[in-house]
This record gives C-alpha cells, structure tokens and sequence, in this order.
C-alpha cells in the first residue's frame, strides 16, 4: 500500500504535464539556483574582499532595479495573454518588444541622471561602470527575457528553466576563472562580464522560443494598449515592493549601531533559506490560471493549490524554526547569537511573505495587476510608520515584529481582492 502511494507521488512531481511536476522542477532549478549562488557569493567574496564586493554591488544593485522597471511589465504582459491565448504568442511577444525599445532611451537616460545621487560615495569609476552595467543589462533583458517569459507562457518548462540556470552556471564559471587570472579579478570588469553571460542567454532563448511562435512577424496595434494597462501596474509594484523588504535595513543605518544592523542582516539572510522551496508554485499558478477562462475553474484550481501550500509552508517553516537557533551560531558564527530571536519572528514573517507571492501571482493571473500595486503601496505606508515607531525603541526586534505585521496586514488585503473577484466576477473594486 505504501510503496503504491509512493509510486504515485512519484508519477505526478515527476510528470510536466501536471501542476505538481511543473512546481517540482521549479523547485528543484530553485535549489539548484541558491547552491549556485552560495559558491558564487563565496568566490565573489574572496576574489574581492569586503571593498571590492562592495563596489560590484555598487554597480550592479541600482542599475538592475532601473533596468527591471524598463521593462514595463511586459514580461508579466507577454505571460498572460500568451498562456490564454497560445495561438497568437508572435502578436504580443513583438509589441512587448516595441514598447520596451521605444521607451528604453528615455528610461536609460533618467537613469544615467540618477544614479550619481544614489552612489555619490562611490568613485567616478563605480559610477561609469554602473552606466555601462545599466545599459548592458537593459538590452539582456529585452531581447533575452522576453522570449524567456514566452517560454513559460506556453508550458516549455524545461527550456524555461534551463535558460534560468544558464546565467548563473556562467557567472560561476566567470568567477573561477577570475581565480586564476588576476586581470578578471576588479569589479568593473566582472560586473561586464556578468552582463555578458547575461546577454549569452540571448541566443538559446530565441531558439527555444521561436518553436512556439505562431506568427514571428505580426503585429496588432490593438495589442499595445491591454497590455500596457496590465504590464504597467506591474512594473511599478516593483518599487513599493523593493522598499518593502529594504526599509527596514535603511531605516536602521539611520537610527541603529552598525553592528545590530549586521545582526538583522544574518537574521534576514537566515530566514530566507526556505525560500527556493515556497516561491516555486507561483511561477506555475500564474500562467496556468491565466490559461482558463472558466472563473469556477479558477476558484476551484486556486482552492486546492492554497489549502495545499498552506500545508507545504507550515511543514517546512517547522522545520526551519526548530534548526535556527542551533544552525545561526553554527553557520554564521557565536558572535550572532543575537540574531536568532529576530531570525525566529522573520521565520514567520517569511511564511507570511510566500503566500502573499502566492496571492500576487494568482492576482497577476487574473488580469489583476493594479490590486497588487494597490497591496504593496498600502503596505509601503505602514512599514515606514511601523518603522519610525518600533525601530528607535525595540531595535531589530522591533524591525522583525514590523516585517510581521506588515505581511500579515498585506496578506489580509490579497485574501480580500481575490474572493472579492470571485464572488463578483464582473465587477471591479
């Protein structure tokens, strides 16, 4: 009886052509990704020491966060109207091109403007190299990431994934030859390179990509206007969203010693370590509610995929609670011992924080990008109160109970936009 159950677990995480095969190779390429990054964050470390690491951050930090906000939300805009409508994948991939390439010189050029203000302690060399890093990775994530999200829109998981894992594997390669070669070893140099495997990813996602384009060259000028209002939205949340899970760490260099904020720091890194399992559903909830147009069908798959996450993130934030404070000591050393309490509450605030990507993604799905602005600017406002109030007076615990909070605060508004939708499907809030 068990070995038949087991067989048949086995048969479903394993077979694509499911939801739970789907999730379980994502979550595997998530994992493969995280061990990836742990080798690349300790050779980059070491290669450059602490200044060093510091500038390449420097250079690459800001200019991604430009470059992602470039992009318009077309990604998300080629996902949705692709996995509902396969068929035309040609008729939105080429205007998500068109507009993200009108607009890009214009974007670059506020950012060529910006960033001397947000690195003004950095050289004029960091600032130069975060030029060029900018654009380089404007141009990777056009013409590499927009067929890579078509990829995913139209179920070609392996490819997906495969062209995720790619320019990490190159990254990783790029920092063990700069072991050996002294001249790689400067972080102008690698933060090129790096835009380079980037942009190496260029070709074998056009290639995977081109199989399902139905039609390569048309272009549907009535096309432009939906997905803008869906892309959008979208695009912007990245910023409420990015200060959500930053502010904290700059409101604390305001008002904190530095050495607490290194104790956050650990604290944060430690309760992300579940994160390449939890958030490895939504990149599969997203493009397969977006393929049924049948709104029972959607309540129904969204129901059973949120009573069985739920079950997934209380198994493994157990697990994670009962090692951290054992496994911080151990892994980060007896000098942050003081991180495990905040790391204890962040736990929560991160299984918290997964189902509100969950609930972003199945919003995004439905066409509902704007109600995922509404959430994270709302939960903007309320961390910076929360902020100002607990932080001067309880420290890291009281930036750790604001992340709580917030998240729980968010997560209610999302639950509330969702059965909202699905108990009046033709009306908007």
């Amino acid at each position: 009886m068990i070995k038949d159950h087991l067989g048949s677990f086995w048969s479903k995480i394993t077979d694509l052509k499911s939801f739970a095969g789907q999730v379980s190779l994502v979550m595997v390429t998530n994992i493969v990704i995280a061990i990836i990054g742990m080798g690349t964050g300790i050779l980059s470390a070491r290669i450059l020491g602490p200044a060093g690491r510091g500038e390449l951050a420097a250079i690459q930090t800001f200019p991604s966060f430009i470059a992602a906000m470039a992009m318009l939300g077309m990604p998300e805009a080629v996902v949705l109207f692709t996995s509902h409508k396969s068929h035309k994948s040609g008729e939105y991939l080429v205007p998500a091109l068109m507009v993200v390439s009108i607009l890009l010189i214009p974007i670059y050029g506020l950012g060529w403007f910006l960033l001397p203000v947000f690195l003004k302690a950095q050289s004029p060399q960091v600032l130069m190299a975060a030029r060029i890093y900018m654009a380089g990775a404007m141009i990777a994530y056009t013409l590499a990431g927009l067929p890579h999200q078509l990829l995913r829109a139209v179920g070609s998981w392996k490819s997906w994934n495969i062209i995720r894992i790619l320019p990490n594997m190159i990254w990783l390669m790029t920092l063990a030859a700069a072991l050996f070669l002294p001249t790689l070893a400067a972080p102008f140099m690698l933060s090129q390179l790096f835009i380079v495997g980037q942009g190496l990813t260029l070709i074998p996602a056009w290639l995977l990509a081109k199989k399902h384009l139905t039609q390569p060259f048309s272009v549907n000028t009535q096309n432009f206007r939906p997905m803008l209002a869906y892309g959008l939205p979208a695009a912007l949340s990245l910023l409420p969203q990015t200060l959500n899970l930053r502010m904290d760490q700059i409101l604390m260099a305001a008002f904190l010693n530095p050495a607490y904020l290194g104790q956050y720091v650990v604290a944060v890194a430690w309760s992300t370590a579940a994160s390449p399992i939890l958030n490895a559903v939504g990149p599969v909830l997203f493009p397969s509610l977006s393929a049924l147009a049948d709104t029972t069908k959607k309540a129904k798959m969204l129901k059973t995929v949120i009573s069985q996450y739920i079950i997934l993130v209380i198994i493994v934030t157990f697990i994670i609670l009962l090692a951290t404070p054992a496994m911080i000591p151990l892994l980060f050393g007896e000098q942050f011992q003081q991180a495990v309490t905040p790391a204890i509450i962040l736990v929560f605030a991160n299984a918290i924080l997964s189902l509100n990507t969950l609930f972003g993604d199945a919003l995004k799905g439905m066409g509902l990008t704007g109600k995922v602005l509404t959430a994270d600017l709302i939960g903007l406002v309320t961390t910076t109160i929360l902020l100002l109030t607990l932080v001067p007076r309880y420290g890291i615990i009281g930036a750790a109970i604001t992340s709580l909070m917030v998240y729980f605060f968010v997560c209610t508004i999302l639950i509330y936009f969702i059965w909202f939708q699905f108990k009046n499907p033709d009306r908007n809030i």
